[in-house]
């Protein structure tokens, strides 16, 4: 090989190396690959992810994909949250997650379509009864004794003390909670939304 045709093949080799380099300005590097899917293991599609802190500063937002996959290329040096989400109710938060450059970090999420109906009145409330002794610490099996129409739910407080009711909106819950050796808590509430109230039984 003559030295002239040595030159144009080593030219050409550089030619060849620097094609393959990408573009001035070119952004290959995606900070966050985020996989959605349902809890069947489904991929999601179109389903929102945001990049944010704290439920304060918004950095990006973004779908996924036909194939349950949302890229998130552009991200701060900090630790950032992702909310994953159709509405505020039900979504689900990865905190403090990083940027590792090069490399994309893939977070894995399974996620149920939720929507806030609990917005919506209820004609009903829910009313949780938390049933404690002098030192505040669970009593277990006291009972709920009253009568109220449309009234339900649990009658004995359980393993954490708790006693469920439901009634019927703005209707009055009457009633006391009794244990054997223990002094009675009695109930008088209005009740206008779901409300929790504590019953100190002492001996």
């Amino acid at each position: 090989m003559t030295r002239r045709a040595a030159i144009r093949v080593s030219n050409l080799i550089w030619l060849v190396c620097l094609s393959s380099l990408p573009a001035v300005g070119e952004s290959n590097y995606c900070a966050f690959q985020i996989r959605v899917s349902s809890p069947a293991g489904n991929p999601l599609a179109e389903i929102p992810v945001v990049l944010g802190k704290q439920n304060k500063t918004t950095y990006s937002e973004t779908a996924t994909d036909s194939v349950g996959i949302a890229r998130i290329c552009d991200a701060p040096m900090e630790p950032v949250d992702l909310v994953v989400g159709l509405d505020l109710c039900g979504s689900v938060v990865v905190r403090s997650v990083k940027a590792r450059w090069p490399k994309t970090q893939e977070v894995f999420v399974t996620y149920v379509k939720t929507y806030c109906d609990h917005m919506a009145v209820s004609q009903s409330s829910q009313v949780l009864l938390r049933v404690q002794d002098e030192m505040g610490l669970p009593v277990v099996g006291a009972r709920f004794e009253g009568v109220l129409a449309g009234d339900s739910g649990s009658a004995m407080s359980d393993s954490l003390g708790r006693i469920f009711r439901v009634v019927k909106r703005n209707q009055r819950l009457e009633g006391r909670v009794t244990k054997a050796g223990r002094s009675s808590g009695p109930i008088s509430l209005s009740v206008e939304d779901d409300v929790e109230l504590k019953v100190v039984l002492k001996r």
